[in-house]
């Protein structure tokens, strides 16, 4: 079985491409285009499992104190991404995902994909 954190893929593919990364269609092409890949580069250990990040805090905050502290502020600094464009894209394609593709799709409260 292959765990694969949607997050995490989601987050590489889109800012490796120099393609619009403000249109959902893209968004959508690119990710789906990686999932099939993976899919493709280790079909040898079966089927392939989406872990997402679930809603809330993640426990790791609670339990060490600046964990992912200073994200904010450097997404600030970067005013070429419209982060919020962007988690809006992640999460309308991870429902996607839940309801249009054959794939399991884990999201558990207040832990992260690659928990």
């Amino acid at each position: 079985m292959i765990f694969l954190d949607f997050n995490s893929v989601f987050i590489t593919s889109i800012l490796s491409q120099p393609d619009d990364i403000s249109n959902l269609n893209v968004v959508r092409h690119i990710i789906l285009s990686r999932i099939l890949d993976y899919r493709q580069m280790f079909k040898e250990y079966g089927q392939i499992t989406i872990c997402c990040d679930g809603k809330g805090r993640s426990w790791r905050a609670d339990v060490l104190e600046y964990y992912k502290a200073r994200r904010k502020d450097r997404r600030k600094i970067d005013t070429k991404i419209d982060w919020n464009a962007l988690h809006d894209s992640l999460n309308q394609i991870r429902l996607e995902l839940i309801d249009k593709l054959p794939y399991p799709v884990v999201c558990v409260p207040n832990v992260e994909g690659d928990d």
